[in-house]
C-alpha cells in the first residue's frame, strides 16, 4: 500500500486536498525531522526522521543526507518517507522549513508527493524580512523565496498557558494541527518526536573527537602529561644531589611553588590560552532545581548541558573563536563599559553574532530587529516592549573602538570589519550576562574569549579556595572568592554570581 494511500508521481497535476481527522489518537504515528548539527565547512547535512507513538514511544529511526544551503530538502524528505514504506504515518512534524543552513522546505509540494500532512513547528514567529534579506546573498533566490512563501501563514498555538509555539501547515487544517502539537508537546517548546530526532542527529552524526590534537597530530592530553612528568623527574633528581636532609624540605617547597607555575605556563603553551586551570568561584553553573526552564522556555535544547560547581577546576583550551559553537562554556575577560577584566567569567554560549561591514547574522538565541528608520539591531532574550536589550550594529563596533579596551587589546579598533561577539549566561541564572537591565558585560568580543572549558575536575579547587579565604579571614579582609564558611562569619563575604 503506497505511504498515505497516493501513487508517487514526481509532478501533481492539481494540490491535494486537506485531510481531515476523524479522532486524533493519544499515539497516533508521527514523523519528526530535524538536522544533524553541522559546521560552515561542510558540505553535507545529515536529516533525521524518528516515527514515533504520539510523544510516547519511537518505531524508528531513518536518515538521509541534503546539501547545506542546497534545494534538495524537499525531495530528499520525500524519498525518505517513500523508502521506509510506513504506511500508518498519519503526520509529519518538522523543526521549521529550512535545514542545513537554507536548504527551504516546499511544506506544500511536500505534502503533495507523499499524500502525509506537514506541520512546520517553530518556537517563535518567523522573521520573513531577516530570512527574506538572508536569501540575497543565496544563489536560486527567487526559487527559494518560492518555497519560503508557498509555507503559508503562520498560525500562534498555546500549548498551555505559559507555552506558545507557531506552526505553518500543509495538507490538514488548523485545528487538526494545533491538537497533535498539543499532544506531541509535553515539555518545553519543541515536539517529542522532533527533539527525538534532534537529539539522534546530535549524537550520531556528530564527530565527539576523543581527544584534541596539535598540528603534529599529537595527542594535546598526552603531551601536557608528558611535560608535567618530565619536569617532576628534574625536579626530584636535582633534589637528591644538591638538597638532602631538612634542607632538602625546604627546597621542595620553593620548587614545588616554581614547578606549579612552570605547569601552568607551560600548560598555556600547550593550549594556547593564559588560564588553562581555572577554579569555579560561584554557583552561576550549578544545576539548582528548575535550571533548564529558562532554555526551554526561550526553546534551546539544555539536554546536553553539564554543571560547574563551587571547587572545580576548569581545563581550558584557547580555541580559534570560529570554532566556537551554541551551548559551549567558554571563560571570557568582562567589559561594561566601565571596567575591563577582574576575575574571568565561566559561562555559557547561547548566541552568537557575527558583524561583516554593514551586515549582521546570527545564531541561537540572539536574534535581529529594525526599528522604525529599518536600523539593524541584535537583540538578546531578555529583550521586550518593556525591557529593551538591543545593540546595534554602530554601537557594538562603538564599544570595541574605544581607547581604553585598545590598550588592553592592541589592534582591537582595527578590527571592526568582520568580527564575532557571543551571548553569555549562566545556567544557574536568571537572564543572560548582556541583559542591559541587569548587564554583566558587554556583547563579548571574540579577542575577550580566553578558551573553551575541555573537562572538569570536582572538588580539588577548594585547596585554592581555602588558601585565599583563610589568608583573607587572618587579615581581616573581605574575601575574593567564595568561601563555604560565608554565610556565619562577618570577616568572608560572598561575592557577586558572575
Amino acid at each position: 500500500m503506497p505511504i498515505g494511500g497516493l501513487k508517487w508521481e514526481s509532478e501533481l497535476e492539481q494540490e491535494l486536498e486537506p485531510k481531515e481527522f476523524k479522532k486524533i489518537k493519544s499515539e497516533i504515528q508521527v514523523l519528526g525531522i530535524d538536522d544533524a548539527p553541522f559546521e560552515r565547512k561542510d558540505k553535507d547535512v545529515k536529516l533525521v526522521a524518528v516515527l514515533s507513538r504520539g510523544a510516547k514511544m519511537m518505531d524508528g529511526v531513518f536518515n538521509t543526507t541534503i546539501k547545506r544551503d542546497g534545494l534538495d530538502a524537499t525531495e530528499k524528505i520525500a524519498h525518505l518517507i517513500k523508502s521506509i514504506k510506513r504506511e500508518n504515518a498519519r503526520a509529519m512534524i518538522l523543526d521549521g522549513i529550512t535545514f542545513g543552513g537554507f536548504n527551504i522546505v516546499d511544506i506544500k509540494r511536500l505534502y503533495n508527493e507523499t499524500g502525509i500532512p506537514v506541520i512546520a513547528s517553530i518556537d517563535r514567529r518567523p522573521d520573513h524580512v531577516a530570512v527574506h534579506k538572508a536569501l540575497r546573498n543565496l544563489p536560486d533566490e527567487g526559487i527559494r523565496k518560492k518555497a519560503v512563501e508557498s509555507a503559508g501563514q503562520v498560525y500562534e498555538v498555546k500549548l498551555d498557558p505559559e507555552r506558545t509555539v507557531f506552526m505553518q501547515i500543509a495538507g490538514l487544517g488548523r485545528k487538526d494541527a494545533e491538537e497533535i502539537l498539543k499532544l506531541t508537546t509535553v515539555n518545553g517548546l519543541v515536539p517529542e518526536p522532533v527533539r527525538a530526532a534532534h537529539m539522534v542527529g546530535k549524537g550520531a552524526y556528530t564527530d565527539i573527537p576523543k581527544g584534541e590534537t596539535d598540528e603534529d597530530n599529537e595527542w594535546l592530553h598526552v603531551k601536557a602529561y608528558n611535560y608535567v612528568a618530565d619536569k617532576h623527574k628534574d625536579v626530584v633528581r636535582l633534589k637528591r644531589k644538591w638538597f638532602p636532609g631538612f634542607a632538602g624540605e625546604v627546597v621542595s617547597f620553593l620548587f614545588a611553588v616554581l614547578i606549579a607555575w612552570t605547569i601552568i605556563q607551560g600548560l598555556g603553551a600547550v593550549l594556547g590560552t593564559p588560564n588553562p586551570l581555572v577554579v569555579v568561584e560561584s554557583q552561576s553553573m550549578e544545576h539548582g532545581q528548575g535550571w533548564e526552564q529558562w532554555y526551554l522556555k526561550n526553546g534551546l535544547d539544555a539536554s546536553g548541558f553539564g554543571a560547574m560547581n563551587i571547587g572545580d577546576i576548569i581545563l581550558v583550551k584557547g580555541d580559534n573563536p570560529k570554532d566556537i559553537q551554541i551551548g559551549d562554556v567558554v571563560i571570557y575577560s568582562k567589559y561594561d563599559g566601565r571596567s575591563i577584566g577582574g576575575e574571568p567569567v565561566i559561562h555559557r554560549v547561547i548566541g552568537i553574532a557575527e558583524i561583516n561591514g554593514e551586515n549582521l547574522s546570527v545564531e541561537g538565541l540572539a536574534r535581529i530587529a529594525y526599528d522604525k528608520n529599518n536600523v539593524t539591531y541584535m537583540t538578546t532574550p531578555c529583550h521586550s516592549s518593556s525591557t529593551q536589550s538591543a545593540y546595534s550594529i554602530k554601537e557594538l563596533k562603538q564599544m570595541y573602538s574605544a581607547d581604553v579596551i585598545d590598550k588592553m587589546y592592541p589592534g582591537i579598533k582595527n578590527q571592526m570589519g568582520n568580527f564575532r561577539v557571543f551571548i553569555t549566561k549562566g545556567d544557574n541564572n536568571n537572564v543572560e550576562d548582556q541583559c542591559k537591565a541587569a548587564l554583566i558585560s558587554f556583547p563579548v568580543h571574540e579577542r575577550l574569549v580566553q578558551g573553551r572549558t575541555k573537562f572538569d575536575v570536582p572538588y580539588l579547587g577548594y585547596v585554592k579556595l581555602g588558601l585565599v579565604c583563610a589568608f583573607r579571614y587572618a587579615t581581616g579582609s573581605a574575601c575574593g572568592c567564595r568561601c563555604w564558611w560565608a554565610g556565619s562569619n562577618p570577616n568572608c563575604c560572598r561575592t557577586s554570581s558572575v
